[in-house]
């Protein structure tokens, strides 16, 4: 994915920020990140109001069944990462699914280097669910800490509340793609902030890694969701996609 997020990430942080880099509420020198580095309970990601919100559910379970692998193991390289994602998906499904994931993986790598916007146009979305689609990522994008995560879930249920309530004009097909892609995104971007929050570093520096790294990694996930969303018709290749694009972002939490 892009280096933008990380690029983004790093200005909310840094001190002396120059006005054209920074948003006029950014402008002055950014707080101590002593605070952040304290444990933090974080929000539970769930929305029952969304009829998708069990495939983020999935979508974190295999996350964790990953983690504890590749922990257990204490591998984690990128091979074990996919036999793992593989792993998951063949004992909820059945088959082996791991050949045509990586096969979707090697093929959406061209289209994963554009950034988001550029993404959602070459794909074909319609202005309503690109709209959306880029706020959302914004949203991610201004999040400073694991305590943050309360704001970007309350911009994303409002979302979701618009899509239900018909507020946002788009087709029903685009609505049931966002849907998926706001649960998704909504319980990836809990289960990196918990992680943080559970070991949030011993130092400002260590901490500020960790977050980069787990911004990041949420992202992967929702930019595979978007990509697989929109190109393919099965639910289940998104949950694989994301959940691959997720996985390769994993490290040992506690290192």
């Amino acid at each position: 994915m892009k280096i933008q997020i990380l690029s983004l990430v790093v200005i909310l942080f840094t001190v002396g920020c120059s006005k054209e880099s920074a948003p006029p509420h950014q402008e002055q020198p950014a707080p101590s990140l002593k605070m952040a580095t304290v444990k933090t309970q974080i929000e539970k990601p769930f929305n029952p109001k969304n009829p998708a919100d069990s495939i983020g559910i999935i979508h974190n379970q295999a996350l964790t069944f990953i983690y504890r692998k590749l922990s257990r193991k204490d591998d984690f390289s990128s091979d074990m990462k996919q036999k793992f994602v593989g792993e998951f998906f063949k004992i909820r499904y059945g088959g082996d699914p791991l050949k045509s994931l990586l096969q979707r993986h090697k093929q959406n790598q061209q289209i994963k280097n554009l950034e988001i916007k550029e993404l959602t146009e070459k794909l074909g979305c319609s202005r309503a669910l690109a709209k959306n689609i880029n706020e959302i990522f914004l949203a991610a994008k201004e999040m400073k800490s694991p305590a943050d995560y309360s704001v970007f879930k309350k911009k994303i249920l409002i979302v979701e509340d618009d899509i239900l309530s018909g507020k946002i004009k788009i087709s029903r097909t685009e609505a049931d793609q966002l849907l998926h892609f706001t649960s998704i995104y909504r319980h990836s971007m809990f289960f990196w902030m918990e992680a943080i929050s559970k070991s949030p570093g011993k130092s400002d520096a260590e901490f500020l890694r960790k977050f980069i790294r787990a911004i990041l990694g949420a992202g992967a996930d929702a930019y595979g969701a978007v990509a697989s969303l929109i190109t393919y018709v099965s639910f289940r290749y998104v949950l694989e996609d994301a959940a691959l694009d997720s996985a390769m972002m994993l490290w040992a939490f506690d290192s």
